[in-house]
């Protein structure tokens, strides 16, 4: 029953907003209205749209760190990726709009491609070098403009608690842009999802943004080293979790 609310509500949602507020955030997307489109998406679409989706899912989100996301300015974020409540979870507990590089079959997907388009993510042909290539330099002019992009280095959902290999090529874009990283533990998403073979459970959601790391003035041994940092510290804050986690459960069954 669970899983049938969270996609006709999902519909919902996105039908309604669509034909509400579609035409608003793609004129402020064609005039370079940053402001006004950053202002929309964290206030009426995150905190409001997706948070209804969340509740209607039954999850429940945990956010520690928001402190340490800068509000403007050149901005990478880096997270592992459990599962598919990732993004929603992640977009939810943001404080500034942030795109995704998302495959090309997306944009064609019937209302959610403008959205995803006008949060300022990008289109990728995983099959072709040459445009992945692209998308690259894209990014960077993107993230230049002061914008703000999610990337999950890991490449695909673990749906587990296992963290994958990190490919170094994903931190190019903020390198190269000179960009601020922040590095993010996201943990408990599989569980709503892929760890019940699709059906959606409820549950606990763990994010933690972890302190901004600069590469603007980083030297080449750290720039080459950049994956595995970012990749120790967000496997630190996943253990961090988990044992709050534990010390939590065993002071319940005490109580």
């Amino acid at each position: 029953m669970r899983t049938i609310l969270f996609y006709l509500f999902s519909i919902w949602e996105l039908v309604t907003n669509t034909i509400f507020n579609m035409k608003k955030a793609t004129k402020w997307k064609n005039e370079g209205n940053k402001e006004e489109l950053d202002k929309f998406f964290v206030n009426k679409i995150y905190h409001k749209a997706i948070r209804r989706i969340l509740n209607v899912s039954g999850v429940v989100l945990e956010v520690e760190g928001i402190e340490n996301v800068p509000v403007d300015g050149p901005l990478v974020l880096i997270s592992n990726h459990q599962g598919n409540f990732d993004v929603i979870a992640l977009v939810a507990s943001i404080n500034r709009r942030v795109g995704f590089i998302v495959k090309k079959e997306l944009r064609d997907m019937p209302f959610l491609g403008s959205w995803v388009e006008n949060m300022g993510s990008l289109f990728i042909d995983r099959g072709n070098i040459r445009q992945s290539a692209q998308i690259v330099v894209e990014a960077i002019d993107y993230i230049n403009a002061g914008n703000a992009i999610m990337i999950f280095p890991e490449g695909t959902r673990s749906k587990s608690d296992i963290v994958g290999e990190f490919k170094s090529g994903s931190f190019k874009i903020a390198t190269k842009a000179g960009a601020n990283i922040v590095p993010v533990s996201i943990s408990g998403s599989y569980k709503v999802m892929e760890a019940n073979n699709g059906k959606v459970k409820s549950g606990k959601i763990k994010i933690k943004y972890h302190k901004v790391i600069q590469t603007k003035d980083m030297n080449r041994e750290d720039v080459n080293e950049i994956h595995n940092t970012v990749k120790e510290i967000i496997i630190k804050g996943l253990k961090e979790q988990l044992q709050r986690t534990i010390t939590k459960n065993k002071e319940d069954s005490i109580i």
